[in-house]
Formats: C-alpha cells, sequence, structure tokens
C-alpha cells in the first residue's frame, strides 16, 4: 500500500497513472474513509453513486493516509499532499488505449470531484485526526517500553540460566534431575512473557492465549524481516505497534481475535479486562467501540444521578433553613409582643399614678411644681379650704 505513495513524487505530472487492480463496488463495512461514522456514510455514498469504479482505489488511498498519520517520521502536511496526489493518480484520471499500443490519459468528471472533494475535506479537518494519531502514538510507545523490559529481564533470566547450567554439569544426577525441572520453570515463565505482550491490567484469563500468541508471531515476523522502504527502523526503540499498517495489522488480528474470545460471553470477572482491551482495540473493532460507549453512558449517568442528589439536598436544606427562620421568627415576635404590652401597661399605670397625684396636690391646695411653696407664701401661709395642716 505504500508503494502507492512513493511511486511519484508530489508535484510530478508527467508519469502515467496507476493502473486500477479491480473495479468492484468496496462494502460500506470494509470502509476505510471518514472518521467517524457521519463522514464515513457520507463519503461511501459519494463514491458509490460518482465514482464506482474507482471505489477500491480511493479506500486504498485513504488506508494510506491513516497508515501515514500513524509514522511519527512524518508530518500532517506530508500526510495530506500525498493522500491528495493518490486520489489524483489513482481516483481522478484512468488510462484508454487508442489503438496504436499508447495509452491516453483521461479524467472522469465524477471520480474527479470525488478526488477533489476527499483531497478539500482532509485538508480542512484533518488536524482532528492527525492529532489523535499522535496522542495513540504516544500511548503505543509506553506499551512497547514496557513489552521491551520484559524481553530484557527474559533475556537477562535465559542467560543465568545457561550459565548455572553451565556450572551445573558436573554435579550428580539427582542435582542435574532438579536443574532439570528449575529450567523447565524458568521456560514456563518465559512463555508466559512472551505471551502477555500488551501491559494489559486484569487480563489473564486463559481464553486470550491464542491471541497473545498470534500477536506474539505477528510481531517477530516483522521484526526478522528487513523493512526496505525506510519508514520504520526494526532496532528495537522505534520498533512500536501500529505506527505503520504493517503493524496495525497484526494488532488488528488481536483484537479481533480477542473480541471474539471475550465478547461472546461476558462474565462477571472478565469487566476490567474487557474495559482495558476497549481502550486499546476501539479503533480496530466496532464490538469494542460499543464497549466504550456504554462505559461512557455509564459515567454520564453517574455524573448526572450525582449532581441530581447533590442538588435535591440542597433544595432540602435550603427549605429547611427556610422554615426554622420562620419559626424562630415567630417566637420572637410573640414574646416581643408580650413584653412590649407589659411596658405599655406599665406607662400607662405610671401616668394615671402621676396624673391622680398631682390632682389631689392641686385640690389640696399643694403645687405639684417648683413654684408651690412661692404660692404657699404668697397665700400668706395659709392653705385652701381643703388644706389640712399638720
Amino acid at each position: 500500500m505504500t508503494n502507492i505513495l512513493h511511486s511519484a513524487p508530489v508535484g510530478n505530472e508527467e508519469k502515467g497513472a496507476i493502473k486500477s487492480p479491480r473495479s468492484e463496488i468496496v462494502a460500506y463495512e470494509h470502509w476505510h474513509c471518514g472518521s467517524d461514522d457521519f463522514d464515513k456514510s457520507l463519503s461511501h455514498q459519494m463514491a458509490r453513486e460518482q465514482c464506482p469504479k474507482r471505489m477500491f482505489e480511493a479506500d486504498l488511498c485513504c488506508v494510506v493516509h491513516d497508515a501515514c498519520y500513524m509514522d511519527e517520521t512524518r508530518n500532517r502536511q506530508i500526510c495530506d499532499e500525498q493522500f491528495c496526489h493518490c486520489l489524483e493518480r489513482t481516483v481522478a484520471r484512468s488510462q484508454n488505449s487508442n489503438g496504436n499500443n499508447k495509452t491516453v490519459e483521461i479524467k472522469e468528471n465524477g471520480c474527479l470531484d470525488v478526488s477533489s472533494t476527499f483531497c478539500h475535506i482532509v485538508n480542512i479537518f484533518g488536524g482532528v485526526a492527525y492529532a489523535s494519531s499522535v496522542d495513540l502514538v504516544n500511548k503505543q510507545k509506553a506499551a512497547m517500553e514496557v513489552w521491551e523490559k520484559q524481553e530484557a529481564e527474559k533475556k537477562k533470566k535465559a542467560k543465568e540460566l545457561i550459565e548455572a547450567e553451565k556450572k551445573n554439569k558436573s554435579k550428580n544426577v539427582g542435582d542435574e534431575a532438579k536443574n532439570k525441572g528449575e529450567n523447565k520453570e524458568a521456560n514456563k515463565d518465559e512463555k508466559s512473557a512472551v505471551i502477555h505482550k500488551f501491559p494489559l491490567k486484569d487480563c489473564s484469563d486463559k481464553r486470550l492465549v491464542d491471541c497473545s500468541v498470534q500477536l506474539q508471531s505477528c510481531t517477530n515476523n516483522l521484526q526478522n524481516k528487513k523493512l526496505g522502504d525506510g519508514n520504520i527502523e526494526a532496532n528495537g526503540n522505534s520498533f512500536a505497534l501500529l505506527l505503520s499498517a504493517k503493524l496495525a495489522e497484526c494488532t488488528n488480528q488481536f483484537c479481533k481475535c480477542s473480541s471474539t474470545k471475550l465478547l461472546t460471553k461476558i462474565e462477571q470477572n472478565d469487566k476490567e479486562c474487557v474495559n482495558n482491551l476497549a481502550n486499546i482495540c476501539a479503533q480496530f473493532s466496532d464490538d469494542f467501540g460499543g464497549i466504550l460507549e456504554q462505559n461512557f453512558e455509564k459515567t454520564k449517568c453517574c455524573v448526572g444521578l450525582t449532581v441530581m442528589c447533590t442538588l435535591l439536598a440542597l433544595l432540602v436544606i435550603t427549605i429547611f433553613l427556610y422554615i426554622l427562620t420562620k419559626i424562630i421568627n415567630l417566637f420572637k415576635k410573640r414574646f416581643g409582643e408580650k413584653s412590649n404590652n407589659k411596658h405599655k401597661d406599665y406607662l400607662k399605670a405610671k401616668i394615671r399614678r402621676n396624673t391622680l397625684t398631682n390632682a389631689l396636690r392641686h385640690v389640696g391646695g399643694v403645687g405639684g411644681d417648683d413654684n408651690d411653696d412661692e404660692d404657699f407664701e404668697s397665700r400668706g401661709g395659709k392653705g385652701g379650704p381643703h388644706y389640712v395642716g399638720f
């Protein structure tokens, strides 16, 4: 697939277009163009209606474009340019014989529209897909580092066993039998270390053993094979999963195998394993994508329920405080009215008492103010008709 991109550099229009290897329509479930279900559906419908004879070539360009995004040695601009060039050479153009053993390139209007539209959409919206691919590459690098650490420990342990075996050759038969038993256990540990390539937490299910062995075999074959295209170096450090379409195929096989083994019957103790597998395999398997959607929906429900309970609790507390405040104010009002009434009654009684006292004094000829003594003297020191002297 990568040969399509490298067969002609961008801007070289003199070379002939690549012949179509086949012309049948690509089914929707095998269609790779589009970053989500909506884009995938629209692009598939457009290619099917306007350029059915070049659907396979358009899909192939999308596959190679996805693989280019996963290659950390290339940036987005290069991948998008090569994608547009791939569409132009394999989708927009075709070759016809003119009868003189020569071919003439022609451009078909429907396929030309498909090529231009796909290229334009990628240039506008490709940034989101590229950013997500960079994040995925970083995660796979971390996974590969864990696996390389396991491999290093395995080699170190194997070397120690070989040295121990050489030292123990001179011992008796009983020691040799004992050493054989230890070697069997060590080999068993080595195999288990090889099988679990991914750092998958809680995935000790025996049903995944075959899938892990298949994955190990696939990646080992790619590591031992010389990669001449210059895109990937099989030196252990830069050789990480999902950095090319070839390695993505190994992971794709592993995810499909895991989906068949685990998702047919999910038990209670499989949930953690399935969730961890879904984080890696959601891009390859629709089944695991559904698992992620279910987990997301559950998380949203839990968050919504928590928020609702919190709001209800705040509402209950607010109502309780409001009622309590009303009760306190009511008690204060009642006790305050009683105190005011007592004070008013006291003032009224005092006023009546003072009024009566003053009236009696005036009637008896005794003033109630500071001039009473002067009035008494002005009257010759004699009291009024009702004044009683003591």
